[in-house]
């Protein structure tokens, strides 16, 4: 199960940003992505999620794609308490050295990137001058970062 403070000894996480949040309730990052070491396809909850609660094998030898993810409410300070990923029904991921953020959207929630909710989390990547990367289950939208030029080509090299 999950754990209080379970995150905060990640490496993104910095003395700056001690303190880090808990996953709580939240179990987002269980069910979106394809995590092919259990096999668990996309946008479908893992075998072991206990839904609302946290892993089931969490001190047991979880996947290391699930060891390494951090979503980054969990560590960005700067995230409002209010848009924790169950609460909005999607998450962010990355932008610190590649400044791209991916926002993968809870297929049971399809409209969730037209809430203030997404608007503000998307916005806000965007006005920092990252590009966004928003994904559901049936499309993929690139985003500008503000001030920052499209680019000529987009690679994408990612298991969804």
């Amino acid at each position: 199960m999950q754990e209080r403070g379970q995150h905060s000894n990640r490496s993104r996480a910095s003395k700056d940003n001690f303190g880090v949040r808990s996953c709580g309730e939240c179990t987002l990052c269980c069910k979106i992505p394809r995590i092919e070491d259990i096999p668990k396809p996309s946008w479908s909850y893992c075998m072991h999620c206990k839904v609302g609660v946290g892993c089931g094998i969490y001190h047991k030898g979880r996947p290391e794609v699930c060891v390494d993810f951090t979503c980054n409410w969990l560590i960005d300070k700067n995230i409002p308490d209010n848009l924790r990923p169950d609460k909005i029904h999607m998450y962010a991921h990355g932008g610190k050295g590649d400044a791209v953020v991916k926002i993968m959207i809870d297929d049971d929630h399809p409209n969730a990137i037209n809430s203030d909710a997404g608007a503000c989390l998307i916005e806000g990547y965007r006005s920092m001058g990252n590009h966004v990367i928003v994904v559901t289950k049936d499309i993929i939208r690139f985003l500008c970062g503000h001030g920052r030029e499209k680019p000529a080509k987009l690679d994408l090299d990612w298991t969804l």
